[in-house]
């Protein structure tokens, strides 16, 4: 069964109503296990997976209109907090104890720019945070062309240097999303399998 089928196979149960999403997660997952799958079209997959939860995307009713924010994304889901530091140094201290928690070493967060199409949109991430498998709380839809990514721990999203602006932030809302705490374990599992056996998988064109 390949990307296009997994679609048809909705199609065809539609009628009998959704398929829940918890049995599509097995359904890729029994899938990649039998004939793995070229690694972008498991990143498709897995993000399309995502975003039917309910409380995948910032709520649209909850978009601040003034002000500059950051949004937090852990196991909680979604935290929208006003910009208050007065300097970026300050801001990144603060960023660091939240993403690898106050009982650790400071260590700066790794600050990716290239995943929102708005090139202004900061992630912070865990640097070690694949390495250490740590559990999946967030991710990014790409274009069409791009298959997304899952993030490797909290992650802190900002501007490139304060916080987010009001249309910075409806970026955010259609492009970044939550994973759902159901699912989480799931996901994180099939994501690590995944980049495990990047090496053996065919390409996307190939």
């Amino acid at each position: 069964m390949d990307s296009a089928s997994m679609n048809d196979l909705r199609t065809q149960l539609k009628p009998y109503g959704d398929i829940p999403i918890d049995l599509q997660l097995q359904l890729l997952r029994d899938r990649d296990r039998r004939d793995l799958q070229p690694f972008a079209h498991l990143c498709r997959d897995l993000v399309d997976l995502c975003l039917e939860s309910p409380s995948a995307r910032f709520p649209v009713t909850s978009l601040p209109s003034v002000g500059t924010h950051y949004i937090l994304l852990d196991q909680n889901g979604w935290h929208l907090h006003p910009w208050r530091f007065t300097t970026q140094d300050h801001a990144l201290e603060e960023f660091s104890r939240e993403i690898y928690g106050s009982m650790s070493s400071l260590r700066w967060t790794e600050e990716v720019y290239s995943y929102v199409s708005d090139p202004a949109v900061v992630l912070h991430a865990n640097a070690n945070g694949v390495n250490e498998r740590l559990p999946i709380f967030a991710g990014v839809k790409m274009s069409e062309k791009l298959p997304g990514y899952l993030f490797s721990g909290p992650i802190i999203v900002t501007g490139a240097h304060s916080g987010l602006t009001s249309e910075q932030m409806r970026t955010v809302q259609r492009e970044v999303f939550s994973v759902d705490e159901a699912l989480g374990q799931g996901i994180a599992d099939l994501w690590y399998y995944g980049l495990q056996t990047i090496d053996s998988r065919p390409r996307e064109n190939g």
